[in-house]
């Protein structure tokens, strides 16, 4: 009886939280009207962010969004943020947004690439070896002399 009682409580709590969310539906496109496939949709609810990205139709769903009043955010490289204010969402409806422009970044950052490499070996510490590859062996392990296939042949022969 105890079980049956918490597990209900525990019911009937879940069920009067999801009563008090809804959820933001819309479409987000680039200036000519394509989609924008990943881009990122987001709001802020109580410090902590809420987000999803857009389908391959440039659509989205952001749920679940508390009741009320929130600014929503939508980004995607190359693109200017934008922020769509005053979004107003409604107990167990959705709220659509008008189909979302982005506009081209006027000003792209630029930067300078700048190569790494790593030893594989470490002069100070040559039994420590790195896991990372070099470019030898990015090609493929070195094919095995004849001489050891054979030599490994007789072995499992023996």
């Amino acid at each position: 009886m105890r079980h049956t009682t918490l597990f209900m409580s525990t019911l009937l709590i879940g069920s009067i939280q999801g009563q008090q969310s809804g959820e933001i539906r819309g479409r987000v496109l680039d200036p000519d009207g394509g989609t924008l496939p990943s881009a990122s949709v987001y709001t802020r609810i109580a410090g902590e962010l809420v987000g999803t990205n857009t389908d391959l139709d440039g659509r989205f769903v952001l749920k679940p969004v508390p009741a009320g009043i929130h600014p929503v955010t939508i980004s995607f490289t190359g693109y200017t943020t934008l922020e769509v204010v005053g979004v107003v969402v409604t107990t167990d409806r959705a709220t659509y947004l008008n189909d979302v422009r982005l506009t081209f970044m006027k000003d792209l950052r630029t930067f300078e690439k700048i190569g790494f490499t790593r030893k594989l070996i470490d002069r100070d510490d040559p039994s420590r070896m790195s896991l990372l590859a070099s470019r030898s062996h990015a090609q493929g392990p070195d094919p095995i002399p004849q001489q050891e296939l054979r030599r490994g042949h007789r072995r499992a022969e023996r």
